[in-house]
This record gives structure tokens, C-alpha cells and sequence, in this order.
């Protein structure tokens, strides 16, 4: 599961790692009292909207304080309003706040005012992503991948999007056109080897794992999925020297200690193994399948102790995962009703 979101995250090149923050629902930004010295700053402004006046609002709000943020764009509701990039300014306010439903409804806004903007569509597709909408997410970017045939992120999402609901032909197809047109992008073949191998054809996923290595020899990425892949073919040896190059290429990578952790005690190395999966949680404190075998581990070892604390904060963090990846659907299933479904 985690090399499929470290995936996610690579191949749909500059997607934002998934905030854990809860959605806020039912804010009402337009009610917030405007910011005097805001609108005074912007008075003697040559246009209502203009490109400068927009420029320095995205630079005010970059923070995270979701109220002090609509009180520096609040002023602007109004002159702005048939404004994309004003939409686009406020989606991302919202986004960086945790309100997703809105920042969804802004990002909407701004598509159907400026219909030509891809990274518009990029980060409405993201914010549904991120929050469970596949649907949503599959129909925003077979639109993209339709209207701007050049923008490889529109088939690497797409074809991601594709595979996590299960379409996987679909998914293949869409890779397949984007290997045509990007022969020497290691992202695309990464992509599709990760398709091939969730098939069962772990060949034809080697293949694609090694042709990503040819074309950039020092992406971390391309050494974790071929080292996966190679453990699942079972030539370990090979598989420990592909995860080994991925971490010292990527040392702050958490999969990369995981997986090679998890080959290592498969070759009975289980005090590498336990300083692998451990380094995995010290970089991510959440990574709930790394203390599952991190339990493992100290069970060989004769630790019974660390083992149960180890099993036991696996099926806490498990637990707790789930009810917040459920709890976050719903709340921002609710914060979009009343607004076009799938946009």
C-alpha cells in the first residue's frame, strides 16, 4: 500500500503529499469582517482585478490560517468575482486551511471561467483524489487528458485514478499512448510497470522497472519498484542490492528502509531488518505496516515484549487510519452538497 502512494505521489509529478488534517465543512468565508489595511493597500489599484493585485494576494496567503487568509481575499469577492485566478487564489487558501469541499468548489469555478488553464483541472482532480472522490477525480481528468494531449501529468493521473478503481485495461491504455509520445520519461514506464505488476505480470513489470533505470540511473523511485518486483520473482539478492542503492539514494524515503527491511528478514538478517524498520518509523511515526513488521522482527529476535508494543501500535495506527480516511470522505461528501456532482 505505502509504495502505491509513493507512486501516486511521483508519477502525477508535483501532487501534494495527503494532508492528515480533517476538512473544515460549512465555513463561510464571504461573512468574515474585511481587513482595513488590506483594502486601503489595494485602493489606488489601476484595475479592479488586475494581474498585480492578484500576484501580491497570492503571496499574502501562503500561511495556513484559514480566517486570516479569507480576510486578506475577502475584500475582493465581489470586483473579482468573474475572475479565474481569483478562484484559483481562494481554492488554494481553503486547500491550505483543510477546507477541501470549498476548495473544490473554487477550483470548479475557476475551470468554468477560464476553461484552458490545465493546472486548474490538476488540483481540483487532487483535491478530489485526496479526499476519496475517484469518480470525480476519473471525469475532471479525462477531460484534461482530452483538452491538453500534451500534459504528461493528465495521463499519469488518469492512468493512476484508473488503476486504483480497478480499471486496470483502462489504465494500461492511457500509459500505453503516453509511452508512444514520452518514450524517454522514466515516470511513465515506473507508472506502468506498477499497472503491469498489480496483474500479475511481474515480467512485463520488470522490464518496465529496468527501462526507467536506463533512462535515469539515479532515481530513487525506479530502484524501490524494480527491488519490489525482484523480491516478488524471488532473486532476493538482487532485490537487496536494487533497495539498498534506493536508500542510499533516498535515505529519508520511508519505503526504502521498509522494503528493504522486509527483504532482509526474509535472509534471516533480522538485526538489519530491525534497524531498517525502524528508521521507516523515525522518518514516518504513522507507518503503520512497518511496526507490523517490526513485530515481526523482534519475534525472531525473542523480544516478546517489543514485539507485542510493535503489533499492538500496528493495530492502533491501522484502526485509527481507516476511521480518519472514512471520516474525511464523508465530511467532504457533505461540504459538496448542494454543488454539481463530479463537477
Amino acid at each position: 500500500m505505502r509504495a502505491w502512494t509513493v507512486g501516486t505521489v511521483i508519477l502525477v509529478l508535483t501532487v501534494v503529499l495527503v494532508s492528515s488534517a480533517s476538512p473544515r465543512v460549512g465555513v463561510e468565508p464571504h461573512t468574515l469582517p474585511a481587513d482595513p489595511q488590506v483594502v486601503v493597500a489595494h485602493e489606488k489599484e489601476e484595475s479592479a482585478c488586475g494581474d498585480a493585485l492578484l500576484s501580491d494576494l497570492a503571496k499574502k496567503i501562503e500561511g495556513e490560517n484559514l480566517d486570516d487568509n479569507l480576510r486578506v481575499l475577502q475584500p475582493y469577492a465581489t470586483p473579482c468575482s468573474g475572475n479565474a485566478e481569483y478562484h484559483a487564489i481562494r481554492g488554494h487558501a481553503l486547500e491550505n486551511g483543510g477546507d477541501w469541499p470549498n476548495a473544490a468548489k473554487e477550483m470548479n469555478a475557476a475551470i468554468k471561467l477560464d476553461p484552458q488553464r490545465p493546472n486548474f483541472f490538476f488540483r481540483l482532480a487532487q483535491i478530489l483524489y485526496k479526499n476519496g472522490d475517484l469518480g470525480g477525480s476519473r471525469f475532471i481528468l479525462e477531460r484534461a487528458n482530452r483538452d491538453f494531449p500534451e500534459e504528461l501529468w493528465a495521463y499519469l493521473f488518469l492512468a493512476t485514478v484508473n488503476r486504483d478503481l480497478g480499471s486496470v485495461n483502462e489504465a494500461e491504455q492511457v500509459l500505453s499512448r503516453a509511452v508512444t509520445k514520452w518514450p524517454l520519461n522514466p515516470e511513465v514506464h515506473i507508472l506502468l510497470g506498477n499497472i503491469l505488476s498489480g496483474t500479475n505480470q511481474h515480467s512485463r513489470a520488470l522490464a518496465e522497472f529496468k527501462k526507467a533505470l536506463d533512462i535515469n540511473p539515479t532515481l530513487p523511485q525506479a530502484y524501490l519498484f524494480y527491488g519490489i518486483e525482484l523480491d516478488k520473482l524471488e532473486q532476493t539478492q538482487d532485490a537487496l542490492r536494487a533497495l539498498t542503492e534506493c536508500v542510499r539514494l533516498a535515505p529519508q524515503m520511508p519505503n526504502s528502509h521498509y522494503y528493504l527491511g522486509t527483504v532482509l528478514l526474509k535472509t534471516h538478517e533480522t538485526a538489519k531488518a530491525v534497524e531498517q524498520l525502524q528508521t521507516a518509523i523515525d522518518i514516518d511515526p504513522q507507518y503503520a505496516l512497518a511496526y507490523f513488521q517490526l513485530g515481526k522482527a523482534y519475534r525472531k529476535l525473542g523480544d516478546r515484549r517489543r514485539a507485542e508494543e510493535s503489533t499492538q501500535k500496528y493495530g492502533l495506527l491501522s484502526a485509527q487510519q481507516k476511521s480518519e480516511d472514512a471520516e474525511r470522505g464523508k465530511r467532504f461528501r457533505e461540504g459538496l452538497t448542494g454543488a454539481e456532482q463530479h463537477f
